[in-house]
């Protein structure tokens, strides 16, 4: 082993290495330090390290080794067995590699085989033969964060003294580059950890399964950038996918939804992890993702995806996908970040499916929510609504106003009626008003026809005029006696006469007082028979209306004799009929909705004559007034109190 030596300053060092190396060397020197600067990320700076520091030194492999602790890890490695080699982990200060980072001195190694360092396990682990290599150390602020390694000159000669020299050189960059990027890397994580942090706290901050499921899908950027994520959870036998990230609301019946549902399926029943770097690939999974769901991919358009499955030790909760629009995006640091949502979402998917078992959780929920949010609000704030409750409070008990009360039907009616009716009977011979005609009082309504009384009427005349010619006769021939007989006839029969003809007059039927006739259709009794006595019309008074409303059970408790009334009537929708309740009805009608209601008599003033029998109308009855919480209040009371007693 060659013994460790007192290192010179590094400033004078890498000095002296750029004195020595060529002029092509440096051009490549200046090339390959430019490509550092293009990334801070590791995961993309270690291979572009290696891929420039193997094509120039001609090599056929090389790796890039970190020290971790007690240990160097393969971060990058190219080549034929780069897959085996990368991750490899040795103790620090085994092998060449490893007493060059602990040594902090380079190798030049023309033949491995000779060297007791050399490790031959990892050419038989891998099938690689070793013939030669050089390596340096990797060293930033006198710190040995790592080393390059790079293995066997593709013509089969040895690495020269000036390959150490160029890749010395460029250690010096590359060693500040990598601890660059792995400050970045850390502070990176650091990010991570919070926003996993962050994601643990708001997908578990509420037991609301689909606020869950949403919360999941669309906070899950803020730890691991995705192109797409969903969800999809077992219910039963099933695999129901329930929320994609950027969709307010899931489209079950999309083809596109149908397509990933079958998709999350098959990858749930693998009963593992399944991540496919790259679809274009020709790997197994890339293959049977092309073979089995090709509209899913065209889709999706994603590079690569990551299938996780969502479990705790009780079972099986459901698949979490993840969606990269770049190839070979995902590292390991970003799977080992997609486990740990995974684990969260599974721990949150369980606690709001319990909290769904718990009875009456539906009521209590939005309950907790109410009080959570209420105990978050600021000292200020909750002062504001402490105190607008209880001005609202004081305006539900202090303020008072009338209850009005709308009536199912209303009718106007003439207040006052009077019946104009037959004296004799006889047949209605002529009817002279119609109805709503204005008619004073002793005004003709009908004329009755009595065929005796006319036959009494037309014998008396007769008579009389035969007495009367009788008595002209006598005088004529001087017999004074005989004529003054049939003065007396005459005189008997006139007065006869005028009875009857009084009692022709009482035929006619008059208007008993001033008003409005009510009675419809009168011109249909002409011709018909009537009694004496019998109502032909009916005259009401213009001055006073009626206004007759119905009003449902439930409201009658309300209403009083003397409570307002209040109308409006469509000929005249500007003016408001106000009058006060004379009578409740002691019976009940049942409406056309089959619900009982009583019949309320109100008097309205018509003065003006706009009211007319028959019209209908819009009317309220104003009752005593009350607090304004009785008024919003008393139809959920009076419901619970129906439907809740003892």
């Amino acid at each position: 082993m060659p013994p460790k030596t007192q290192l010179p300053p590094l400033d004078l060092v890498h000095e002296q290495r750029l004195e020595k190396l060529s002029d092509e060397h440096l051009r490549r020197l200046l090339r390959v330090s430019h490509e550092f600067n293009l990334t801070i990320d590791i995961e993309q700076l270690l291979p572009r390290i290696l891929d420039l520091v193997v094509e120039t030194l001609e090599a056929e492999a090389g790796s890039i080794w970190v020290a971790d602790g007690q240990v160097v890890r393969c971060r990058a490695a190219l080549g034929p067995v780069a897959d085996q080699l990368t991750g490899l982990e040795l103790p620090r200060g085994a092998g060449i590699i490893g007493q060059v980072i602990e040594e902090r001195t380079s190798a030049l190694v023309p033949d491995v085989h000779a060297d007791d360092r050399f490790l031959p396990q990892i050419d038989q682990a891998t099938g690689f033969t070793t013939r030669s290599l050089v390596a340096v150390p990797l060293v930033t602020r006198g710190e040995a964060v790592g080393a390059i390694e790079v293995i066997n000159d593709r013509s089969g000669a040895n690495f020269q003294e000036d390959d150490l020299l160029f890749l010395e050189a460029l250690a010096d960059d590359a060693a500040a580059a990598i601890r660059n990027a792995t400050l970045f890397e850390a502070e990176k994580r650091a990010r991570d950890l919070k926003a996993l942090l962050d994601y643990s706290h708001e997908i578990t901050s509420t037991f609301d399964l689909d606020r869950v499921l949403v919360s999941v899908v669309n906070l899950a950027g803020r730890a691991l950038p995705f192109e797409r994520c969903a969800i999809a959870i077992w219910q039963g036998e099933d695999l129901r996918l329930r929320a994609i990230s950027g969709e307010e609301k899931l489209d079950r019946r999309a083809a596109a939804v149908k397509e990933m549902e079958r998709f999350l399926l098959w990858a749930a029943e693998r009963g593992e992890e399944l991540y496919v770097p790259d679809i274009d690939d020709d790997d197994e999974n890339a293959l049977q993702l092309h073979n089995s769901f090709p509209r899913y991919l065209q889709d999706s358009r994603a590079k690569a995806v990551l299938v996780l499955p969502i479990q705790d030790a009780e079972g099986r909760l459901g698949v979490l996908l993840f969606e990269f629009a770049r190839a070979h995006f995902l590292s390991d640091w970003g799977r080992e970040a997609a486990k740990l949502l995974a684990n969260e979402t599974a721990l949150a998917l369980r606690n709001a499916q319990l909290y769904a078992e718990v009875p009456l959780i539906s009521w209590l929920e939005p309950l907790r929510e109410k009080k959570r949010a209420l105990a978050s609000l600021p000292r200020a704030k909750l002062i504001r609504y402490a105190s607008v409750a209880a001005l609202v409070l004081l305006a539900l008990v202090l303020v008072r106003l009338p209850l009005r009360v709308s009536a199912a039907q209303a009718t106007v009616r003439a207040a006052v009626q009077r019946p104009a009716r037959a004296a004799v009977s006889g047949i209605v011979e002529a009817v002279f008003v119609r109805e709503g005609d204005w008619v004073s009082m002793g005004a003709p309504v009908a004329r009755i026809r009595d065929q005796e009384l006319l036959r009494q009427v037309r014998e008396l005349e007769a008579e009389l005029e035969q007495a009367q010619r009788v008595a002209l006769a006598a005088e004529a021939r001087g017999d004074l006696t005989s004529a003054a007989l049939a003065r007396v006839r005459a005189a008997g029969h006139a007065d006869a006469l005028r009875l009857l003809r009084q009692k022709v007059d009482q035929a006619r039927v008059t208007a008993p007082t001033a008003g409005i006739v009510l009675t419809p259709r009168l011109e249909e009794q002409v011709g018909s028979f009537v009694e004496a006595g019998t109502v032909v019309s009916w005259i009401g008074d213009p001055q006073w209306a009626e206004l007759e409303l119905r009003v449902r059970q439930e409201e009658l408790g309300v209403v009083h004799v003397g409570d307002r009334v209040r109308a409006r009537v469509s000929a005249h929708p500007a003016i408001v009929f106000e009058g006060r309740v004379v009578a409740i009805g002691a019976r009940a009608e049942v409406l056309d909705d089959d619900v009982p209601a009583y019949t309320i008599r109100a008097i309205l003033d018509n003065r003006e004559s706009l009211l007319r029998p028959g019209m209908d109308a819009r009317a309220r009855v104003v009752t005593r007034s009350r607090p304004l919480g009785v008024l919003l209040f008393r139809r959920p009371w009076r419901w619970w109190r129906m439907h809740f007693w003892w």
